[in-house]
């Protein structure tokens, strides 16, 4: 069972076989569920390794907070803090979590960065972007961030 803030990271490695499922009574009833599944590529010397999977509960990834602002790792390193979440290359995924006005810190020791907006709006050096829209970050670009209005966002 997957529940809001948790994290299920599987490895494919060498090949995995998995289902999802949902349980008779809760599809009888109806639920909703809003998520997102990333798909993180292996490095070509990790390609071959076993598969495997992992379920991480959210009281077990750490947490960054400031005013107005919470950024929950999901997997990798960023901001001084390390995820329980093997990953097989140097990475940051960051959920994010903003009041209006709120600024929100873009780690910059990798050279690949992007903001995907979940819901909300978020402001990149003046310009608004809304719910749906994936930013990519040039190579060293130091840009400024801040919610719009109240955001909900992954940064990777």
């Amino acid at each position: 069972v997957i529940r809001p803030g948790d994290v299920n990271w599987m490895t494919a490695g060498r090949g995995i076989v998995h289902s999802e499922r949902t349980d008779a009574a809760l599809r009888a009833r109806g639920q909703q569920m809003h998520g997102i599944q990333s798909w993180v590529a292996l490095p070509e010397n990790a390609a071959e390794v076993s598969p495997s999977f992992h379920h991480h509960p959210k009281a077990t990834l750490p947490v960054h907070e400031a005013p107005g602002l919470r950024l929950r790792l999901i997997a990798g390193e960023a901001l001084g803090l390390r995820s329980p979440v093997t990953a097989h290359s140097p990475i940051f995924y960051l959920a994010v979590e903003a009041d209006a006005d709120a600024a929100i810190p873009l780690p910059d020791d990798h050279e690949e960065r992007a903001l995907y907006v979940l819901s909300g709006a978020a402001m990149i050096d003046g310009a608004r972007y809304e719910r749906g829209r994936m930013i990519v970050f040039k190579p060293g670009a130091r840009p400024k961030i801040a919610a719009a209005e109240q955001v909900r966002a992954v940064l990777i």
